[in-house]
Order: structure tokens, then sequence, then C-alpha cells
């Protein structure tokens, strides 16, 4: 099983982004490589290890991430990380050791190369020990300072050193001690190798200090090349070899060819790479090359056109890579590209991520979006965005891509919870649920930027602090106001409010209860989600209020009472997003079908629902962003 990871990720990205894929309006992937700057999450160590650099990544068999500093390995989940050694049998104080590399066996140990020695996590004892070189200098290392590992395509496991290369069986825990030779130069005692990789001939390219050599696994047909300071090894999906250099860019042979061609930096050609000190090379899903380079960030070479895109730190960009000096690159299976840097900062990045363009608030640039969180959104009949968060009101238009900030002078300071626009009228007014001093509902006309009314939920509703978390239309006089204080209709024309307390069929009084979420369905009727009361029905006709209520001794029922997202399908199907997963109505059953992670969400708290094409639907959780196919009853997952 493949673990995955995400951040939660609660921004204007994917609201904006989704509407635009669901409505047909914009096309929501842009390819960042080439128009926008790579967006980039962060990953913070569970300690301070802001002296060390990351000096590796590996994705295990079993899907965890092992991740290096030098002076610390962690294990990563996904979630949590586990620092190592733990409950180790011998004692290692990895500080003076110096972790240089990993490499997973195919028996799933972990073989860990460090400046003093070679060590091996065992995964059937969940312990690491030292390399034991019982057999003495037969089975010894050349070198206990050891640079590189590389398992071949034949479970072997070659480890440079600075003494040397050295082939080791893991069946038999044996060292084979390889020495480098060639025909155009003297026999070579010592070498340090800095390092190794394999193309897809089975043949392999050994870096030196005295240069590159391609060999067969025999050490027979040793071709040599002089090359400077070699610094890393890349064969791609096209089995080019790419060699980073400290100092004279970057080298590469193409498959069938003899000699090695160059890339350097121009100062007068924006296009070329960024600097000639290549730390580390990696390639994405798609082909482009990734170079980490020393003080000049990220670049990244699409093979076909020879141009390098520059992306690097931008102090007032938190989704920037967090420094220039890259120090490792890493593809995973999950296509997520890892990145290490020289302050032991983690960054990742996916694909998917880059189908959702970023908004967010940027201090000092009066172009960003000007709220500091994103509470709710609402699109008028002319596509325009109306955005409420934590310290006000912003207009967005897709066709210009800016965002126009509203003041929250207009009314007294404080969080807008909700913004909505009555479908049922084509007037020119917004309402505004805000939560201040006096728990404000406003009327805003939408040209002027006036407030039209204003109601004082306090005083209306004569409970203090009856702020609205949620509001549906009945129809073009009739507003249903969800509140943390229970359920109210409001009549518009006479602003008159009236709290539903009705007997409901089940004995629950949805007065007491904070409402989450209102739906009105295709005829007319209220659903409401409450934080502690379940799913509850209003019938407009009947006046009736069914409760739908979570049963430990009913596998059928709701599957918690916290249900806090409810979407009608197009057949008629009802859909409940609760804080313990999905749930289909079955409407002549009235019970629930219940869908969780064991079922392929990425996260059981559903916070919302949307609908797309073909009668599917989108769902945002606390763990990333899901889309469900109704018909084959799957998930795709969007993790941020």
């Amino acid at each position: 099983m493949v673990l995955f990871f995400h951040r939660a990720l609660l921004t204007f990205l994917v609201l904006l982004s989704l509407s635009n894929f669901i409505s047909g309006k914009g096309e929501i992937h842009q390819n960042s490589v080439g128009k926008f700057p790579l967006q980039f999450e962060n990953l913070s160590l569970p300690d301070d290890m802001s002296q060390s650099r990351i000096t590796g990544f590996l994705q295990d068999s079993s899907g965890f991430m092992w991740i290096c500093t030098g002076e610390r390995i962690y294990r990563f989940d996904g979630y949590d990380f586990i620092v190592f050694p733990k409950d180790f049998n011998i004692h290692i104080n990895w500080t003076n050791y110096n972790i240089t590399c990993m490499v997973e066996d195919h028996k799933g140990n972990i073989w860990i190369g460090t400046e003093n020695g070679l060590y091996q996590y065992q995964r059937e004892t969940d312990k690491i020990k030292a390399f034991n070189s019982e057999n003495g200098e037969k089975n010894a290392l050349t070198s206990e300072v050891i640079n590189c590992i590389l398992r071949d395509k034949n479970k072997r496991i070659w480890i440079g050193t600075m003494e040397g290369l050295n082939l080791l069986d893991p069946e038999q825990n044996q060292i084979l001690r390889f020495k480098l030779e060639s025909k155009s130069i003297q026999k070579i005692n010592k070498e340090i190798i800095t390092d190794i990789s394999e193309d897809s001939n089975g043949k392999y390219w050994v870096a030196t200090n005295k240069g590159l050599y391609y060999s067969n696994s025999e050490g027979s047909d040793i071709q040599f090349f002089q090359i400077g300071k070699i610094k890393d090894l890349f064969v791609d999906s096209e089995n080019i070899l790419w060699v980073g250099t400290e100092g004279a860019g970057l080298y590469y042979i193409l498959p069938g060819t003899t000699g090695f061609l160059n890339h350097q930096h121009e100062p007068s050609d924006p296009q070329s790479i960024s600097g000639n000190i290549i730390n580390h090379i990696c390639e994405d899903s798609q082909g482009r090359l990734w170079i980490g380079c020393q003080g000049t960030g990220i670049d990244i070479l699409n093979k076909k056109s020879k141009i390098f895109v520059h992306h690097r730190h931008d102090p007032l960009d938190p989704k920037s890579v967090s420094h220039n000096a890259i120090t490792f690159l890493y593809r995973d299976r999950s296509s997520t590209m890892w990145v290490g840097t020289q302050d032991s900062n983690i960054n990742f990045w996916n694909s998917c991520l880059q189908k959702f363009r970023l908004y967010q608030n940027i201090p000092g640039d009066d172009m960003s979006l000007g709220i500091l969180s994103v509470n709710s959104i609402c699109e008028d009949s002319a596509g325009k965005l109306w955005i409420g968060g934590f310290n006000g009101l912003d207009r967005f238009d897709p066709s210009t891509d800016q965002f126009l900030h509203i003041s929250g002078k207009i009314w007294h300071p404080g969080i807008i919870r909700v913004v909505y626009i009555n479908p049922h009228i084509q007037d020119n007014h917004i309402w505004l649920g805000i939560e201040n001093a006096t728990y404000e509902l406003i009327k805003l006309d939408r040209t002027s930027m006036k407030v039209v009314d204003k109601f004082d939920l306090n005083t209306l509703l004569n409970f203090n602090g009856s702020r609205v978390t949620t509001i549906v239309a009945e129809n073009e006089n009739i507003l249903w106001l969800g509140t943390d204080r229970g359920l109210y209709k409001m009549e518009i024309k006479t602003s008159t409010f009236t709290p539903i307390q009705t007997q409901s069929i089940v004995i629950h009084n949805l007065g007491e209860n904070q409402i989450n979420v209102l739906y009105q369905d295709r005829d007319g009727n209220i659903w409401s989600g409450t934080k502690q009361g379940g799913l509850n029905y209003y019938d407009l006709k009947t006046q009736n209020l069914i409760c739908y209520l979570y049963s430990q001794n009913d596998i059928n029922s709701l599957s918690i009472n916290e249900v806090l997202s409810i979407m009608e399908d197009q057949q008629g199907r009802l859909w409940v997003g609760t804080s313990r997963g999905l749930n289909q109505f079955v409407k002549n059953k009235r019970n629930f079908i219940h869908y969780s992670k064991k079922n392929g969400l990425p996260d059981n708290t559903i916070t919302g629902i949307l609908p797309g094409l073909n009668q599917n639907f989108w769902m945002s959780t606390k763990r990333g962003l899901s889309h469900f196919n109704i018909d084959k009853k799957s998930f795709r997952n969007f993790y941020f």
C-alpha cells in the first residue's frame, strides 16, 4: 500500500478553480512550469534542525518516506514522523557519523551510508544495526566513508566510498571490491567514488575524483571520460545520462553517441541554466529534468526546446521554494517531487496542485487577495465572485484576474461568515452574515457598495452571539437562516424572524442546535445539517420536521450527528457530508449508505460538496479534495 501525504488547505484556489471546471468557464490546468511559478508545500521536521541540510529522500516499498538530514533519519507516514535511531541494540550518535545516502534492498531493508560506516535498517526487527565485517579484511569495505549507494536491476548493492567501489551481496552480506581500470590509463588502486548510476542497458556509470567511467558489471570494457568534478549522475527515461558538476555546469550524453554535450550559465541568456554548480538531478512524471543548483534554486529543462525555467525563493511568496541552495531532488510513486534544501526545509510539489491556481493575501501587495482567510464564496449573474473572510469582503473578476477590496468600515468590522445572493430574484443585492460585536445580517447593494438593510441579530433573536452560519432562499421574499442558536425563517418585506421549533417526528428540539449547513432540494423543502442534532428535513407544506440521527444499534443510520455539507444530485439522490464520512440517503428506505477512508476518501471529514460533470461531484475534506464517480463508486483524490 502506498501512503500519500497532504497538508490541509482551505484557500480560494480550490473553490475558484473548481467553479471554473464545473461550469466550463475556463481551463483550470495552467502549466506553472511555463506561465506561473511552481507552488510548493512545506513540511516541517519535528525538531529544530535549522543547521542541517537534507541529504536524501527515499520512498520504501511500504510507501513510507525516509528523510535524512546528515544528523537525523526520519520516517514519515504521511501524517507523523518517527525519528531514528529508536530502540537501538547499538549506540549510534548520527551527529558524528554524517548520513550521506540510503537505498532499499529487495527484502525491504534500508541500507544507510555514513562517513563512519554502513548500517542496515532491518524491517523484521524494526532496528538499525551496523554492517558486520565478521569475515575480516575480505569482507570489509575499502573505506568507512561512504558517498553513494545504488541498488541495481540484479538486486545487488553498489557502495561508493572514499577509497574505491564495493559490491555487496545482500543475501550473503559479502563484499566484493571492484577495481576500475582502463586500457588508456594505468591501473587505479584508489578512487574517490562520488556517484553511481545504471542505464537501461545494464551498464554502469561511475563518477570519481579522476573522471567518469562507463563499464559493464564485470569491470571489463571500461571507457573513461575526463569531466570536471562530478557531484551527481542521473539516467532519465530516455536513457540519457546527465552529469551535474561543481563549476562546469550540466553535461549529458545521448544513447549511442560517444561525446558529451554541455549546458553552462550564460549571463546574457535568461533561458540558459541559472548556475554552474549542480548538486542534484531528477526527472518529473512529464519527462522534464529538474536541476538542483547551489544558490540559484531549481531549474527545469524542457529537453526538446533546451530552455531552462528558473524557480527561486521569493520572500514574499510562501509557496516558492524555501531556499536557493538545493541539496536533493526525489520523485515518489505518486509523482510528487520532493526538494531538500541547505536549511533542512522540505518542499514538495505535485502536478495535481498546479491544476489549482493559488490566490492568497500577500502583505504589501494590493493586487493580491485582500482578506486573510476565506469563509464563504458566492458567484453573481455576471460571473464575479464575492469572497468573505476574516477581515472583510473581496470581489474577484475572473476575466481580468483582479480583486476589488471592499472596506469593512461600511459596517462594524468583523469576520464575514456567509456571503449569499438570492437566486430567486434578479436584484442587485448580496447578503452578509457578520460575526462582530452585534452579530449582524447585512443587505448590501453590489453596485454602490452601500448598506441597504442591517439587522442586529442579538436583539432580534433574543440571544447573545446569534451568528448566521448559513443562508438559503425559499423564494424571493423568504430566507432561511441557520445560526448557532437554531433555524430561523426570515420574511424580507416585513423583516420578521420566526424560530423553527416545530415538534419533530423524532423527539428533538432543533432550536437548541447549531446549524452548519442548509440545503433546498428540488421540491423546495429545507434540509439542515447540525453540529450535534443530525440531519433534519423540514417539509414546507406540512411543516413537519423529521430528524435523522446516529444510532450505534443501527448500521444503516446516519454515521454521526455532526453534518457539515449536503447536496442533491441530478437523479434526486441526497448526499450528506459528515465528520465521519460521506452518507448517501436512500429516500424510499429512509436509511443511509456509508463511504469512508476505507472506501478511498482522503479523510472522513467532508466539509463541502459541489456537483461536477456527468452526475459526479467534488468534496472538500480536511486532508485534500476528492472527486467521486457515482457509477464506479470510486474516489480520485487531490492532496494539498
